[in-house]
């Protein structure tokens, strides 16, 4: 899959040029972390901003032998983006459908699990999680050194139960894994 990113990213800017030489570690070990939520997991994942492929391209590589009933739906807007998803799912033969609209645009999709990795803040995914989540559902949102601000500012309009996993890849960072999204 790396090697696709390389290839497409002088023309479409999928990492920046700065992460291209710790590329494997920064972008692919680091989505990789949510492997022990794909596990096992039957049922639809969705990724929100897909960009690159970042976490959801390399969890349907992984879920492809691990959760072979698990069904990926990467979303992204930008069109040259979603272009290079498709091309690298089928050169890689990878089951994924990727949807080329806004997430706020979608239909709701009613998933299992949502995910995004350096998309926007906590703030703004929420009403797309609660949008897209089947109420058991499960959002798992990979943050920087901001998330603990970021939860306390999205629980100003939003209640939800969350735990905060440190991320392996980088000691400030954290994942969040957040359910019972509710509107207050």
């Amino acid at each position: 899959m790396l090697d696709e990113v390389l290839r497409w990213n002088a023309a479409i800017n999928l990492i920046s040029t700065a992460t291209i030489e710790q590329s494997w570690a920064r972008h692919v070990l680091d989505s990789a972390q949510l492997a022990g939520f794909v596990a096992g997991r039957s049922g639809f994942w969705a990724d929100l901003g897909s960009g690159g492929g970042f976490p959801g391209m390399v969890l349907a590589i992984i879920a492809a032998e691990t959760a072979p009933d698990l069904r990926f739906v990467l979303v992204e807007s930008n069109r040259r983006k979603a272009a290079f998803l498709q091309q690298t799912a089928r050169v890689l033969a990878v089951d994924v459908r990727i949807l080329p609209e806004r997430a706020e645009r979608l239909e709701p999709l009613m998933v299992d699990v949502v995910s995004a990795r350096a998309v926007t803040s906590l703030t703004t995914l929420l009403p797309y999680a609660h949008r897209h989540l089947k109420s058991a559902g499960v959002a798992v949102f990979m943050k920087g050194a901001s998330h603990q601000k970021e939860i306390i500012a999205a629980r100003r309009d939003w209640s939800f139960d969350g735990e905060v996993q440190p991320s392996r890849s980088d000691p400030s960072a954290g994942i969040l894994v957040i359910r019972n999204i509710v509107h207050v």
